[in-house]
């Protein structure tokens, strides 16, 4: 027993000793670095603040030694200006940035939009940041340039750039903004767009459970096979889903393809095998766009005939203006071949003034003033037809739908027959 209690007697005192000659020693290298610290030996600051760590102390010997521009000092203040929330005095938190502390310069980039200072000076500091390896900088950017609040005209192709980076780098709110960069860009082709949203978007759901990401890939898949329904219904010649896939296709920021060409498929299919009335009116749009004269007075006379006065004047007017113009290739997908002509094949509509009278004249039978006022013109003034009693009557007509111009030409007339 006795034995038992000399053991603990020793190693108690042995424990001791050792704590005091810890303690001795600790006491004495404080009392060095604060003698060398106040001889401004930066390094002897900087290693006081790192013996008090988040200590009141700290940020004492961390200002003297930033203060003397010593790096580590103003990059290890900046941090602990920033952990704590003290953004007051930003002259710490300036240096810190100065000496390349991105997490710096991420707070005055953060402060800077959240204040809507100018662009150019809020992504300056993100730029910083990211340049040090500060994703969460890179990622600020790439919104500023998606926002367009940044350099417009490269903007996106930038944004691209950096959050394809970001994301193979495993920050999966990236990939997530990358998938929606593919899924709402108009400029890359649909199948290309197509297969590298859903791509990001799963990306994003499974491996970073972005929740956004999870909503977005469920309802792109939704879309594509709803795409799928429409496509079989028009194949068994549905018009109503042949109308909605060329809406669809013709609609840009409505879904993620936009392609007129293909839209005009299916409206042109819709017309034609269908008989569908609202398919014939959009196709005529469709040709105007790509300067086919040739096709758009065919439709243009379909609707015509069909009861739709407005395109009876398209018609007349293809009939007396149409010049000689180049069939071209159109690819609203691809905004880069969007007019690229080809001069081997011609498209215009040869002038027929006859042709032209027959639908103003439709028109005009049943009450469009426009289209009276524009026989009485004809009839005026066109060498080759001219009739000036028939041009009195359709602007007395035009006139009695209350077309001041006919009243005024009527006046004319009746003063200079």
């Amino acid at each position: 027993m006795k034995k038992r209690l000399l053991i603990e007697l020793l190693l108690f005192c042995t424990l001791a000793a050792v704590i005091i000659c810890i303690s001795k020693l600790y006491y004495s290298a404080e009392n060095t670095l604060l003698k060398r610290c106040d001889g401004s030996d930066t390094m002897s600051c900087y290693a006081l603040a790192s013996l008090y760590e988040n200590q009141p102390q700290a940020v004492t010997y961390l200002k003297k030694g930033c203060d003397a521009n010593h790096l580590q000092s103003c990059r290890y203040l900046g941090d602990l200006y920033i952990d704590a929330n003290n953004a007051n005095d930003l002259t710490y938190i300036q240096k810190a940035c100065n000496y390349n502390n991105t997490k710096a310069c991420f707070t005055i980039g953060q402060m800077s939009k959240n204040d809507n200072k100018s662009s150019n000076e809020t992504i300056a500091y993100f730029k910083k940041s990211c340049e040090n390896g500060n994703m969460e900088g890179c990622f600020e950017i790439a919104s500023m340039y998606v926002s367009n609040k940044y350099d417009y005209e490269n903007g996106i192709a930038k944004a691209f750039y950096i959050f394809t980076e970001l994301c193979e780098k495993n920050n999966y709110e990236a990939c997530y903004n990358l998938g929606k960069l593919y899924h709402k860009n108009e400029y890359i082709k649909y199948k290309t767009r197509l297969v590298y949203a859903l791509r990001y978007y799963k990306l994003a759901c499974d491996k970073g459970e972005v929740e956004a990401s999870c909503k977005a890939l469920e309802s792109l898949n939704n879309y594509v096979q709803d795409i799928l329904k429409l496509r079989k219904l028009c194949s068994l010649n549905d018009a109503y889903s042949c109308n909605r896939l060329a809406n669809i296709y013709a609609s840009p920021g409505t879904a993620i393809d936009y392609d007129y060409a293909t839209a005009a498929k299916f409206y042109k299919k819709s017309c034609d095998e269908l008989n569908d009335k609202e398919a014939c009116s959009r196709i005529v749009n469709y040709y105007h766009w790509i300067s086919d004269d040739v096709n758009k007075l065919k439709y243009a006379a379909k609707n015509c005939d069909e009861g739709k006065i407005s395109f009876c004047s398209t018609a007349a007017d293809l009939y007396l203006y149409s010049e000689h113009s180049y069939n071209v290739s159109f690819d609203m997908a691809d905004r880069s071949v969007l007019m690229s002509p080809d001069p081997l094949i011609s498209n215009f509509v040869p002038k027929d003034i006859n042709k032209a009278i027959y639908y103003l004249q439709k028109a005009c039978d049943k009450n469009s003033k426009d289209e009276c006022n524009s026989l009485g013109d004809i009839y005026s003034q066109r060498s080759e037809v001219k009739n000036t009693e028939k041009a009195v009557i359709y602007y007395k007509k035009a006139c009695g739908m209350g077309y001041e111009r006919s009243c005024e030409n009527l006046k004319s007339l009746e003063k200079y027959p």
